[in-house]
């Protein structure tokens, strides 16, 4: 299946210009040598809290069969629910996420969609390494969340849901739910957007 590519972000000196940051903290993130740094901090978009900070998200868009956003992400996530990835946002009540997280001790790749600050973990999948390819498509109507380790390791589906029922969406990448008292920073790099052509 060939994909056609809308844009990619490399992380090279600035960031490209319609990116925009939901609660930005300017200390806590930077770009360098082909990598977006961001700093895991407290908070979280689960429920009705919705104080996450460095959510960075493009402009709205379309939610249309074949759309696929994708990052790699290194993290070594340990606090309950501490995660980084990608989200499709529309709001701080309704999405979809698909991320690397501490869960009960544990590191998962995990699928989950909120709506009307209604969460709701789709599936997850057990993850030994530090790094990943995250992808999110919609795909026969539903949003699919895979994953692979490295780059010469097959897709891995983790799991599918309903699309959000609202139209627009602006595909990003965020962390959150860190420590107060510890730094931990998340590096992305690599991230893209495309369509699936049949």
């Amino acid at each position: 299946m060939q994909h056609e590519t809308h844009f990619e972000e490399r992380f090279e000196g600035e960031l490209d210009a319609d990116w925009s940051w939901v609660r930005e903290a300017a200390e806590a993130w930077c770009v360098k040598e082909g990598t977006l740094h961001v700093q895991t901090l407290p908070g979280t978009l689960w429920g009705e809290r919705n104080d996450a900070r460095n959510i960075l998200v493009r402009p709205p868009q379309t939610a249309a069969e074949g759309l696929i956003s994708e990052v790699s992400v290194y993290n070594q996530p340990v606090l309950q629910g501490e995660q980084a990835g990608l989200i499709w946002y529309v709001d701080d009540a309704n999405y979809v996420k698909l991320v690397k997280e501490s869960l009960e001790g544990s590191v998962w790749i995990v699928l989950a969609r909120e709506e009307k600050d209604a969460p709701a973990l789709i599936d997850k999948v057990p993850i030994a390494s530090d790094s990943a390819r995250l992808r999110l498509s919609l795909v026969d109507g539903n949003v699919t969340g895979a994953y692979r380790a490295s780059d010469t390791d097959d897709w891995q589906t983790v799991g599918a849901c309903a699309p959000l029922p609202q139209a627009a969406i602006r595909p990003g990448i965020f962390t959150h739910g860190g420590p107060d008292d510890t730094e931990r920073w998340v590096e992305f790099s690599l991230f893209g957007l495309s369509t699936a052509g049949r």
